[in-house]
């Protein structure tokens, strides 16, 4: 009852920080994570909270992992910084020498004492990043699925058949689907990434189906005679629905864009429903900008020994002009991104290779 308190009164938490999603998480994860908690207490109120777990490795970061898309502390408006700071220096001191990274911080967090306190100023490495978001609103929405390219391939697809977008609320219905989507969502990711998320963890799909099951999550998708050409299973709460989950379209329907056009429509559902916000989430994906109507900050934080934190310093630097330097030479922000990711693909397939190769 006292996160349930805490978690409402919060004025930054997020799903991801909600009984129901890092409970499943912890029962999910059970054997593949150690929980960390850290909360404060007033008499009989709870008012302070922090949810967290490490893996194998020794990393701490916040509870849900790469499944939580924001990893924050719950307190009371004016007990924000106080409480983190105690808080963090409990896990130091119980798992000393550990990293901890907190991926993403909302930008409502109060953030000062990672600059103004002397110890968190030389361990923190904190970076922002551009958080773009839908404010759903029926009449900007109508009029982007009225332009006139959008309008023409909602046709083209009508003329192929049935096209009938639809919210899943049925636990049967989404158990029976989520096998393909998972096939979808990890043949883009495997194209993109050379990643297979769902293929790489086994637990992924349970996770998503007791969250479905707590009504945590938001699930559409977009049919063309019954076959699924675009899918959203986004995570839901305090009136926002978070790309972060699934979300997927047919490769041999790329052409017709339904990927966007399942965004449109999934927003104009959104409206209906009184949710406000679609959150695009953190990234560099040029399609967010496309459809984007707003943005916020939000952070990423690490805190670790002086050497790694410098380390991290130094490869912003480099970054940022880079990133200048290209844009002084005329090249657009989504080439680098193409490059560092044809570099990653790379990266991971000759170390596929060198684990291949060790196996003979």
């Amino acid at each position: 009852a006292g996160w349930d308190a805490l978690y409402d009164d919060c004025p930054w938490a997020t799903v991801f920080q909600s009984r129901a999603f890092v409970t499943t998480w912890y029962n999910t994860y059970n054997t593949k994570y150690h929980p960390i908690i850290v909360m404060e207490e007033e008499g009989p109120e709870l008012t302070g909270l922090l949810a967290m777990a490490m893996n194998k490795e020794g990393l701490i970061f916040g509870a849900g992992e790469d499944q939580s898309e924001y990893q924050v502390w719950l307190t009371g408006v004016n007990n924000g910084e106080d409480f983190i700071k105690k808080a963090l220096d409990e896990i130091c001191r119980h798992f000393s020498g550990h990293r901890i990274q907190l991926k993403y911080i909302p930008g409502k967090a109060p953030m000062k004492w990672t600059k103004e306190n002397t110890t968190f100023k030389r361990n923190c490495f904190l970076r922002v990043f551009k958080q773009p978001l839908i404010k759903i609103d029926n009449v900007h929405i109508t009029n982007e699925l009225k332009k006139k390219n959008r309008r023409e391939k909602i046709n083209r697809l009508k003329r192929m058949g049935e096209l009938k977008f639809e919210r899943i609320t049925d636990y049967t219905i989404f158990s029976s689907i989520i096998d393909e989507l998972a096939i979808q969502y990890d043949f883009r990711q495997l194209a993109m990434y050379n990643k297979g998320f769902f293929l790489d963890d086994p637990l992924r799909k349970l996770f998503l189906l007791n969250l479905f099951d707590k009504n945590v999550l938001h699930a559409t998708v977009l049919r063309l005679n019954e076959e699924i050409i675009a899918s959203n299973v986004g995570t839901t709460g305090k009136n926002w629905v978070h790309l972060q989950g699934i979300n997927t379209h047919a490769a041999s329907f790329a052409k017709y864009s339904p990927g966007i056009l399942h965004f449109l429509l999934l927003c104009k559902l959104l409206s209906e429903e009184g949710i406000e916000v679609f959150d695009l989430t953190p990234g560099e994906d040029s399609y967010k900008d496309n459809i984007a109507s707003d943005y916020t900050i939000s952070y990423k934080l690490i805190i670790s020994n002086l050497p790694e934190v410098i380390t991290y310093r130094t490869r912003l630097i480099l970054i940022k002009q880079l990133k200048h330097f290209s844009s002084a030479l005329g090249i657009r922000p989504i080439k680098l991104s193409n490059a560092k990711r044809s570099a990653l693909m790379l990266k991971e397939k000759f170390v596929h290779f060198k684990q291949q190769e060790a196996t003979f």
